[in-house]
């Protein structure tokens, strides 16, 4: 049985529950990393606070990890190479 449907609400693909706002004006945030190159996340907030929209928190969680995850990829080559260059010694 569908609950939802994706047709309709694209954006509206969840991986699972998150965790809920520890305060009233704050937000819940969970993330699954579901493989080298995928994470979801999770947002909610309160509809009561009016100082939180869950959509607009996620937009710029989103921006985030676009403008982090290329400096993490060279991390990560920059950390295989020294390990490369260790095991020679």
């Amino acid at each position: 049985m569908n609950k939802i449907n994706l047709a309709k609400y694209p954006n509206h693909v969840c991986t699972g529950g998150g965790f809920g706002p520890v305060s009233d004006g704050g937000y819940g945030v969970s993330y699954i990393i579901a493989g080298e190159d995928v994470i979801f996340f999770h947002v909610s907030s309160k509809i009561s606070s009016p100082g939180t929209v869950s959509g607009s928190y996620l937009m710029l969680l989103e921006s985030l990890v676009i403008v982090c995850f290329p400096a993490l990829r060279v991390l990560q080559d920059l950390s295989e190479n020294v390990q490369r260059i260790l095991k020679k010694f």
